[in-house]
């Protein structure tokens, strides 16, 4: 099985983020490598279609994150 990855920086930037992750869960992507995420409350927002993996805090932002079509299996 082949595995589509993007990766981007966006910049902790809400706009940049919520393109990534509609362009992600509408097209043929399996994994998103994301450099400085948007966070909310120190934690970046999730989905159910999606699996995030990053560092936990509460007091400070991640600074990349892993982000997994919930269909792959990991």
């Amino acid at each position: 099985m082949a595995v589509n990855v993007i990766q981007q920086n966006t910049g902790r930037n809400k706009t940049a983020f919520d393109q990534l992750r509609y362009e992600f869960i509408n097209s043929n992507l399996h994994v998103a490598l994301i450099q400085e995420p948007y966070t909310f409350n120190c934690s970046i927002p999730s989905s159910s279609l999606l699996s995030t993996i990053s560092s936990i805090s509460s007091t400070e932002y991640p600074r990349a994150a892993i982000i997994i079509a919930s269909h792959i299996p990991f």
